[in-house]
């Protein structure tokens, strides 16, 4: 299955890249700097549907706040920052 990739009109979130078959959500969050990508972090173990309400959500800041941030569920992993082609491959 396919990643399905996002660029989002967030305050604190840039891009989110949803992995289906490794059920893994990477998110890029804006950087205080021009031209250099933020703090990249991977969720693992979110489901299709979790994604799907983190996608519906009205604002998607609060929503991974709320729910996804320090969600003991997931296993947070902090990305070194590494260029966003490299996460797409």
């Amino acid at each position: 299955m396919e990643k399905f990739c996002e660029i989002h009109q967030s305050s604190l979130i840039d891009q989110t890249v949803y992995d289906p078959n490794e059920q893994s959500l990477i998110v890029i969050f804006h950087s205080k700097e021009e031209d250099i990508d933020g703090p990249m972090y991977k969720y693992v173990g979110m489901s299709m549907d979790e994604y799907k309400l983190f996608e519906n959500a009205e604002s998607k800041g609060k929503h991974f706040c709320s729910n996804i941030r320090k969600n003991p569920k997931y296993n947070t992993i902090k990305l070194s920052t590494t260029p966003l082609n490299n996460v797409l491959s």
